[in-house]
C-alpha cells in the first residue's frame, strides 16, 4: 500500500468515526431529555400526591377547628348577654 492510499484510507475511517461521535452525541442527548421529561412526570406526580394529602389534611383541621369553635362561641355570648339581661337600670321599668 502506498503513503496516499493509507492516508486516504485513515481520512475516511477518521471521518466515519466523528460521524459516529456525532450520532451518539444525538443519542446521548435524546436519552438525557428523555430522562429529564421522566424525572419531572414523576416529581409532578409525587408532589401532586403529597399536596392532595395535604390539602386533606388542612381542610380536615379546618372542619374540626369551626366545629370547636362553634360549640364554644354559644356559650361565650349566653355568658355575655345574661350579665346584661339581668342587671337593672334605675328608672326604667322592665
Amino acid at each position: 500500500m502506498t503513503t496516499k492510499a493509507i492516508l486516504g484510507l485513515a481520512g475516511i475511517l477518521l471521518l466515519l468515526g466523528l460521524g459516529g461521535c456525532d450520532s451518539a452525541e444525538k443519542a446521548a442527548d435524546s436519552f438525557a431529555t428523555k430522562v429529564e421529561q421522566a424525572a419531572r412526570e414523576q416529581a409532578r406526580e409525587t408532589l401532586g400526591g403529597t399536596l392532595d394529602e395535604l390539602n386533606k389534611k388542612v381542610d380536615e383541621a379546618q372542619n374540626q377547628t369551626r366545629a370547636w369553635l362553634d360549640q364554644h362561641r354559644p356559650k361565650e355570648k349566653e355568658e355575655a348577654s345574661s350579665p346584661r339581661a339581668t342587671r337593672s337600670v334605675e328608672g326604667v321599668e322592665t
